[in-house]
């Protein structure tokens, strides 16, 4: 991706968009690429760092997805999302990374995993407790 942002003098966001077109329309060397570990059991991370938009807005990532697991090819995905922890104490903030998961779940079609990541401001005792009946409070009522 450096070489892209170098050569093209674009930023990290429209790289990563170069980045995908090119592999959507060289996907046969994505596919040799991976063919290339040769392990049925592998386990492959597509880390996508950034705004979750890109990933779940643009065409190109999702028709990567979609070749990737056609009835030829059978790979079996799954999109794990990373959520601070901190958002779930405020009420906004948990019903936007809600909204942001669900919006990918709906736009790459694939089965999703979401991750409660650990954040630095459970160290004060007063936050935790007010995180702790917050998340008492949003177990009791399902959306």
């Amino acid at each position: 991706m450096d070489d892209v942002i170098d050569e093209f003098s674009l930023g990290p966001n429209s790289s990563f968009l170069y980045c995908f077109s090119f592999l959507e329309k060289n996907f046969d060397w994505l596919l040799n690429q991976i063919n290339k570990i040769g392990n049925e059991n592998a386990f492959l991370i597509f880390d996508n760092p950034g705004q979750i938009e890109i990933f779940t807005q643009f065409p190109a990532f999702k028709a990567i997805i979609k070749k990737l697991t056609s009835k030829e090819l059978d790979f079996r995905l799954c999109s794990v999302n990373l959520i601070e922890s901190n958002n779930l104490s405020d009420m906004s903030k948990y019903v936007f990374s809600i909204f942001s998961v669900l919006n990918a779940m709906i736009n790459m079609e694939l089965p999703q995993i979401n991750v409660i990541t650990f954040s630095k401001q459970l160290i004060f005792k007063k936050f935790i407790c007010n995180f702790t009946i917050k998340i008492i409070f949003l177990a009791k009522f399902k959306f």
